[in-house]
């Protein structure tokens, strides 16, 4: 048998042993959970019964005390023992669900207490209307001694019914528990047993061949080593060489590198410089479009000025015109007014519309004087627009012609620059051509190195792990 087998199953078993013994305890803890609340439904169906019979000696108590002293005071313990009865009836029928027989028994019992209740209202009615004959019969009766008696044998047979409910329930739980106990012992033992057997075949499996094995590989860790180490001077004595011979071809490349970066370096510049002035140049063409758009915009700004100043006009002739039909209505209205008062009685109500006719001429004639007034005010501010707008062209106009100016500058500017990048740029071809040339060769150079760095690091981890596999053996052969 292999070991991780022998290893897997050993623990297997101890492992299911553990979870048995924990299946065990949690069932053990629901049991006892089970039976704590078994018991307490026991005590609190003994509780409530036992309230039954207190309340009804309570309320028979109460209702004495009222046939001795006709006070209604003593009435207070009979109604609140009604009230307090009813609520454990309710309790114990909650409780007893499930139990075919206390059901059975909680309905005799409810019965009974329902008779003795109406029986006491009986006599506490009977009492208070003066009936003492039929007081006196029921007392004689003995009717509610036999009801109490009945009441007491009811709850005494419930009440040992739960009695001995709690004995088999607490029976049932001794004996989970002992099984319980038996079942964890033997699992503990179980595990100790298979363990020493598992550390047993796991010694005897395991430690011969490690032994063997121990003794290979010291022998042969120790031939490794003496390999490795020659190997090892061989190795950095030829990467020593490569070395220099890569410093010395790694300096000329950096000259070469710093050349081709200069000449980059100017190209740039002057690459800058050329597309600075042609964005000025362009900056200056879209100035030059703006100012002739601005002109056009100015020109039309003077002409629909132009076009609103003749419209004012036209508004000026209009209110002038509404002035002179206020004056003439005006007139008309006086001389209905005039004709209304030779007209005595019958006109008068036609000279209170001639006197409206003139407030409303009077109104027409106030408001043409304020749109003539308005048109004065426009026109003027019209005439001073039209020559600021003027002015503004004139000044548009010799903008544009400095712009023009600056825009051939540029030109010219940019010509002379184009020139130079283009020397530059063959200047920097031919840098970059002698760097790349000599970056082949460093490039070469440091392939060798680097592969005789590798050889080198390879043959030191190689005498690291024979080290360590050394150590490794001679730690296994003291174990041992």
């Amino acid at each position: 048998m292999k070991i991780n087998q022998v290893i897997y199953l050993g623990f297997s078993a101890i492992f299911l042993l553990v979870g048995i013994s924990t299946l065990v305890e949690e069932w053990q803890q629901r049991t006892l959970d089970q039976s704590f609340k078994l018991v307490v439904h026991t005590y609190e169906v003994k509780l409530n019964l036992q309230d039954i019979y207190k309340n009804l000696v309570d309320a028979e108590s109460s209702q004495r005390g009222f046939i001795i002293t006709k006070d209604q005071g003593f009435l207070e313990p009979y109604y609140s023992a009604n009230t307090k009865i009813e609520g454990n009836l309710d309790t114990l029928s909650q409780l007893l669900q499930g139990n075919s027989i206390q059901t059975q028994r909680l309905t005799n019992l409810q019965n009974l207490t329902n008779q003795k209740l109406a029986l006491l209202e009986q006599t506490i009615n009977s009492v208070r209307s003066g009936e003492s004959e039929q007081f006196l019969a029921w007392v004689n009766s003995g009717i509610g001694k036999q009801l109490m008696d009945n009441i007491r044998s009811e709850i005494n047979r419930m009440i040992e019914e739960e009695q001995n409910l709690l004995t088999d329930r607490n029976q049932r739980y001794q004996a989970i528990q002992k099984l319980a106990i038996i079942i964890n012992w033997g699992n503990f033992f179980m595990v100790i047993t298979i363990g020493s057997i598992t550390s047993f075949i796991v010694i005897r499996v395991i430690m011969n061949p490690i032994q063997q094995v121990t003794q290979v590989l010291a022998t042969s860790s120790a031939e490794i080593a003496v390999a490795t180490e020659q190997q090892q001077r061989l190795a950095s004595h030829q990467a020593v060489s490569i070395n220099q011979t890569t410093n010395a071809i790694q300096q000329i490349s950096e000259g070469a590198k710093q050349s081709a970066e200069d000449a980059d370096h100017a190209l740039g510049k002057a690459q800058q410089v050329l597309d600075i002035s042609e964005h000025g140049n362009q900056v200056v063409q879209q100035n030059l479009a703006s100012i002739a758009e601005l002109t056009d915009n100015v020109e039309n700004i003077s002409e629909q000025i132009e076009v609103l100043r003749q419209h004012t006009v036209e508004i000026s002739t209009i209110s002038n015109l509404v002035s002179s039909l206020a004056n003439q209505t005006n007139i008309l209205a006086l001389n209905a007014s005039v004709e209304a008062v030779r007209a005595g009685e019958a006109g008068r109500g036609f000279g209170l519309v001639a006197l409206e006719v003139r407030k409303l001429s009077d109104q027409s004639r106030n408001s043409a004087r304020e749109i003539d007034n308005l048109v004065g005010l426009i026109q003027n501010s019209l005439k001073s627009t039209i020559e600021a707008a003027q002015k503004g062209t004139e000044n548009v106009k010799v903008g544009m012609k400095m712009t023009e100016n600056t825009a051939n500058v540029f030109v010219e500017v940019a010509d002379g620059i184009k020139n130079v990048v283009a020397s530059n740029q063959k200047i920097a071809q031919i840098s970059e051509q002698q760097a790349i040339a000599i970056q082949q060769i460093v490039t070469a150079t440091n392939a060798i190195n680097h592969a005789a760095v590798e050889t080198a690091s390879g043959i030191q981890q190689t005498q690291v792990g024979t080290q360590n596999l050394n150590q490794a053996a001679h730690t296994l052969r003291v174990l041992v």
